[in-house]
């Protein structure tokens, strides 16, 4: 029989503790709520935050590289400055569809040169502050009736140190607004840009309450605001930069809000979320909650029986766990003193990931709160483009597969995204179930960098530094297979004409400089994204993607001669080039077809006198053919 003692020792306490978490969870159930609404709010101010972080990151890097550009280019005149921001700006695709305006201002605000509708800005604000020195960022009246201005960044240019005029850019509303992508409660919550009187200057594209609302404050009225906050009141924290949490009724409808400021001009972001959305969560807490407390109930019930049979036993086991947990924490201790590596572990149970020491001396900061369900802490250290990859890494770690392994760049401290191999393996119990999984971080930055030495090294002609013919060859298929084969592109030609005569009265040594001078300096007529390649002896093959028409292509191949007459002057010979042009897809949808139509076009070129440029025809690659066959 058990005695009385007993029971009450096992049960007396226990009771006492579960009859007051019943008391405690009655009695705070309006907290749990009141809880719930400020971790709404927290969840809009932290989108709130991002959408801040992105718009300002955005701007003050368009201000930066504008900046860069005056400085380095302050002495080639306002029209190379102009075009050169332009460029910088459009990503190289500087035409009229592009989404940004550029212009040039004299000391007296005579817009001298530029793509925008105005003569006089004399009397603006953005260009009174460039005159004293100083970059701006401020809002431009849109030429197109989109019904929001546009954003105008101003830059000083200077000339020996001495404002000379102002540099300015516009660019478009839907350039800003394309950033602001809300992702809080799976895209439900909407966000938007307004300045401190509530006029809304940035939205998202599916803005719910239309893209034409010209007002926030149009929404919201003082009889609708929750109790102790008016309009005027809420207009006065925006004026004084103050950001404020708030909620507000709409078409019966409550809307949870958070108004952020920028630090730019009087400009806010806004992130509201309505009721039945953001409710739902609370409904889902409770219910979780009640759910959770019924477990713990259970389970410690449970323990408690499990205690009072098995007391001995478990205190034994206890002890034996406890010095094997001193031993394996002494391992661990030692195996992190020895390794330079990130290790850390996932708790599968409630997803916690936790990062021993050596992160800090990694990346320089501590480590980020985050789990294996909330990774999106952990994914802002990864380089946006390889966050894809980072993406299927956490996938497969929450689907309890055995291992895996990825490699993605990730910033540290100075925000400079270097390699790291990150690899994880599963820790199974005796069920076969994931509980827990281990992994770690390598830097592999130096082995990365080597590999893309050695890649470069193979693609590269050895004297000009171009593409050889194997990368040009390789480069040119995937392109057509892939991200070209919906547009119209320029495939060239080239040979020198009397390039002999050059290694027979220069010698080869002064002929190969001729060479690398020609790669130099054609290599400058091309775009970024654009394909140059030296195949052999004085041949050479270039890839001009994305054209309007036939014309562009001409005149680039005319500015290829006029290249070839400058370098053939510096070395005091005659030596002039001949090119052959094939259009994609007209004369060709292939590497061998273009090939093939470019070569039959140079041979007509050469055949007919050299020193010019010409287009494929079918008739060129029917004379080639023929002239092959006699050969043969």
């Amino acid at each position: 029989m058990f005695k009385l003692k007993d029971l009450i020792r096992y049960f007396g306490i226990p009771l006492i503790v579960v009859a007051i978490l019943i008391t405690t969870f009655i009695g705070f159930r309006t907290q749990i709520a009141s809880e719930i609404q400020q971790g709404t709010y927290q969840i809009l101010r932290e989108s709130a935050l991002q959408q801040k972080i992105d718009v300002v990151k955005y701007l003050n890097m368009v201000v930066q590289r504008a900046e860069i550009i005056t400085e380095y280019n302050k002495n080639t005149g306002k029209i190379t400055l102009t075009e050169t921001l332009r460029t910088e700006l459009s990503g190289g695709d500087a035409n009229e569809d592009s989404n940004v305006r550029v212009g040039y201002a004299d000391l007296q605000g005579r817009v001298l040169y530029g793509d925008v509708d105005v003569i006089d800005v004399s009397q603006k604000d953005w260009f009174r502050s460039g005159l004293k020195g100083k970059s701006d960022i401020s809002l431009y009246p849109s030429e197109v009736n989109s019904g929001r201005d546009d954003v105008l960044i101003s830059i000083p240019a200077f000339l020996d140190d001495t404002v000379s005029g102002v540099l300015f850019a516009v660019l478009t509303n839907n350039t800003i607004s394309y950033l602001i992508e809300t992702t809080a409660y799976e895209g439900k919550a909407i966000s938007g840009v307004c300045d401190s009187e509530g006029n809304v200057i940035f939205t998202e594209r599916d803005f719910e309450f239309g893209y034409r609302l010209e007002n926030v404050f149009s929404l919201i009225q003082d009889d609708s605001l929750e109790s102790g906050l008016t309009q005027a009141g809420l207009k006065q924290v925006m004026r004084n930069s103050e950001e404020r949490d708030f909620y507000f009724y709409y078409n019966g409808e409550r809307y949870y809000t958070v108004i952020e400021p920028i630090g730019i001009n009087d400009w806010y972001v806004f992130s509201t979320v309505d009721g039945t959305t953001a409710d739902t969560i609370q409904r889902h807490v409770s219910a979780y909650v009640s759910a959770m407390f019924l477990i713990v109930f259970a389970v410690g019930i449970a323990m408690i029986l499990e205690a009072f049979l098995h007391e001995r036993t478990t205190v034994k086991r206890l002890e034996q766990d406890k010095e094997l947990l001193r031993q394996s924490s002494e391992r661990y201790a030692l195996i992190n003193r020895l390794s330079n590596e990130v290790l850390f572990t996932v708790n599968m149970e409630n997803g916690n990931i936790d990062f021993n020491d050596n992160f800090e001396t990694m990346f320089g900061f501590s480590p980020p709160e985050c789990s294996i369900d909330n990774p999106e802490e952990c994914a802002q250290l990864v380089v946006e483009s390889d966050r894809p990859q980072f993406a299927q890494f956490v996938e497969r770690m929450q689907s309890g597969a055995a291992e895996a392994h990825e490699d993605l760049r990730m910033f540290n401290a100075c925000g400079v995204g270097r390699w790291k191999h990150l690899e994880i393996y599963a820790v199974f119990d005796n069920e076969g179930h994931t509980k827990e999984a281990v992994g770690k971080i390598s830097d592999i930055h130096r082995q990365k960098q080597s590999l893309q030495r050695l890649k470069k090294q193979a693609d590269s002609d050895s004297l000009t530094g171009l593409l050889n013919r194997s990368a040009m060859e390789r480069n040119t298929r995937e392109f057509l297979a892939g991200d070209g084969k919906e547009a119209q592109h320029a495939f060239f030609m080239l040979d020198f004409d009397n390039f002999k005569q050059v290694n027979d009265t220069l010698g080869h040594a002064e002929g190969d400089q001729m060479l690398v001078a020609f790669a130099y300096a054609v290599k400058r007529l091309f775009r970024t994204g654009d394909l140059v390649a030296r195949i052999g002896g004085d041949e050479y093959m270039m890839l001009m993607k994305t054209i309007d028409s036939d014309e562009s292509a001409l005149e680039k191949a005319e500015q290829i001669r006029k290249v070839m007459g400058k370098v053939s002057a510096e070395f005091k010979v005659n030596v002039t080039v001949s090119i052959g042009i094939a259009m994609f897809d007209r004369d060709g949808k292939t590497f061998e077809a273009l090939y093939k139509a470019a070569d039959a076009a140079l041979y007509n070129v050469k055949k007919s006198g050299k020193d010019d440029c010409a287009f494929c025809s079918a008739a060129d690659i029917i004379t080639k053919q023929d002239e092959n066959e006699t050969e043969d």
